[in-house]
C-alpha cells in the first residue's frame, strides 16, 4: 500500500498482516453472548461504512447465512430502507436457484426486493469470454454468474454489498469441521499408514470415509492440496507431477495446525487469486462495484483472538448462524448453502469443440478419459484447457 500526501509518495507499507489464529487447549467452549455481541458490533460498523457512496447501493441477497446477515443489519440495525435487495433467478438446470428462499428473507425483513430472471441476459459461457474477463489464466468460472448478476442489477444500483468472505473469516466451509474432526487420522504418519492398509474397505463406505481413503494415498504434507483437488491428486500419474508442490503453500502439517493452515491458504491464496478476481472483474464488466463487509481487518483481528475450535466444533457456520437468528427465524435460512457454482461442462464442451483441430497433449487426453469415468476430473480438465487455450491464443 502506498501512502500519498500532496501528490507525493510518503511511504510504502503493507495493508494487512494476517494475525496468528489462537489455538486453545482443553475443553472447547462455545462463544459467549458477549463475544457474539462484539462480532455483531464490528459487522454493523463495517456494513455502515460500506454503504457510504455517492451512487445508489444495493445488496446481493441469496438464501444463505452470509448475505442474509448483511441484509438484516441493513434493515434492522441501520434502517437503510432505501437499499434494494437483489436476487437473480437462475435456470435450475444450470445453477442452483435460491430466489424463493431469498424472497422469503426479504419479505420478513421488509426490504424492497427485486428478482430478475437470468433468461433476460444472454452470456457467452466460453473460454474466449473467460479470457476477456481475466486477461490471464484463471479458472474462476463464478465470474460468469457475477457478470450476469451485475449486468441485471446495474439498472437499479451501482454498488452491491455481498457476503463474500464470511466463510473464510468464520471457518464456514464444510471442510473445516471435517479437517478438525479427522485431524488425528489425516495429519498423523502412524494413522496414515493404517488408513492405507484399510483404504479399499473405506472407499466402499460413506462419502466422508471415501474422502479419507483417497487422502490416505498421499503424504501427510500433501493432504490439503489433495483435499482441494480430489480425486485426481490421488491418482499416481497426477500426483507424481505435483508432489511436494505443498511446499509453496503449507508448513509441516500436524493435528494441531491442519485446520488453521487450510483456512490460512483460503484467506491468503485462494481468496485474492480466485474469489475476489472473479467478483471484481465479473462485476466491473458492467461497471458495478462489489463490497463485502466481512472483509474487515478489525473483524479478522478479533476473530483471531478466539480459539479456532469454537468455530468448527459445534457445527458448520454455527457462530454466524447464531447471530443471524437474532434477526431472522431459523426456518427462513437455507440449511445447506450451495453458492454461485457454475456448470463446468458448458465451458469444457465448447472449448473441446473449438480445439478439435489442435492436437491435445497426453496429460489432457489422460484426464479426459478419467473424466468420462468420474465427472470430478472436470476440474482438472478445465484448468488444462485454460492453459492450452491461453497459450494457443498468444
Amino acid at each position: 500500500m502506498l501512502l500519498i500526501e500532496k501528490g507525493k509518495k510518503v511511504k510504502e507499507c503493507k495493508y494487512l498482516n494476517y494475525p496468528e489464529q489462537k489455538i486453545g487447549n482443553g475443553r472447547v467452549k462455545k462463544l459467549s453472548e458477549r463475544q457474539l455481541d462484539d462480532i455483531s458490533d464490528i459487522l454493523i460498523k463495517s456494513v455502515n461504512n460500506m454503504t457510504i457512496s455517492d451512487v445508489s447501493v444495493g445488496v446481493f441477497l441469496s438464501a444463505g447465512i452470509d448475505s442474509s446477515l448483511i441484509a438484516a443489519i441493513l434493515s434492522k440495525e441501520l434502517g437503510k430502507d432505501d437499499i434494494v435487495a437483489f436476487t437473480v433467478k437462475y435456470d435450475k438446470n444450470l445453477i442452483h436457484d435460491e430466489s424463493d428462499g431469498a424472497a422469503k428473507i426479504a419479505s420478513f425483513l421488509g426490504m424492497n426486493h427485486i428478482v430478475v430472471d437470468s433468461k433476460n441476459y444472454n452470456n457467452d459461457y466460453n473460454m474466449e469470454h473467460l479470457n476477456k474477463i481475466f486477461g490471464e489464466p484463471n479458472y474462476g468460472l463464478t465470474a460468469f454468474s457475477i457478470e450476469q448478476m451485475s449486468t441485471l442489477a446495474k439498472q437499479y444500483f451501482s454498488v452491491a454489498l455481498t457476503g463474500t468472505g464470511g466463510d473464510e473469516i468464520f471457518f464456514g466451509y464444510g471442510k473445516y469441521p471435517f479437517l478438525y474432526k479427522y485431524r488425528f487420522l489425516l495429519a498423523s504418519y502412524l494413522s496414515k499408514a493404517l488408513l492405507r492398509f484399510f483404504s479399499v474397505k473405506l472407499s466402499l463406505l460413506g462419502s466422508r470415509l471415501k474422502t479419507i481413503a483417497a487422502l490416505s494415498s498421499v503424504e501427510v504434507d500433501d493432504v490439503l492440496l489433495s483435499l482441494k483437488n480430489t480425486p485426481f491428486f490421488s491418482d499416481d500419474i497426477v500426483y507424481k507431477k505435483f508432489k511436494d508442490s505443498n511446499l509453496s503453500y503449507f508448513e509441516q502439517l500436524t493435528p494441531e495446525n491442519i485446520t488453521i493452515q487450510q483456512r490460512s491458504f483460503d484467506l491468503s491464496t485462494h481468496m485474492p487469486n480466485i474469489i475476489l478476481p472473479s467478483m471484481d472483474r465479473g462485476s466491473m464488466q458492467s461497471g458495478l462495484e462489489t463490497r463485502s463487509p466481512f472483509l474487515s481487518r478489525e473483524l479478522l483481528k478479533y476473530v483471531s483472538t478466539i480459539d479456532y475450535r469454537s468455530f468448527v466444533k459445534f457445527g458448520q457456520k454455527e457462530v454466524l448462524r447464531n447471530i443471524v437468528e437474532r434477526y431472522i427465524p431459523k426456518d427462513c435460512i437455507m440449511s445447506q448453502k450451495r453458492g454461485f457454482s457454475f456448470p463446468i461442462s458448458l465451458v469444457i464442451n465448447d472449448t473441446l469443440t473449438k480445439m478439435s483441430s489442435i492436437k491435445h497433449n497426453n496429460f489432457l487426453e489422460y484426464s479426459l478419459k478419467k473424466m468420462d469415468i468420474d465427472s470430478r476430473w472436470s476440474k482438472l480438465v478445465l484448468r488444462i484447457l485454460i492453459l492450452e487455450n491461453y497459450t494457443n491464443t498468444k
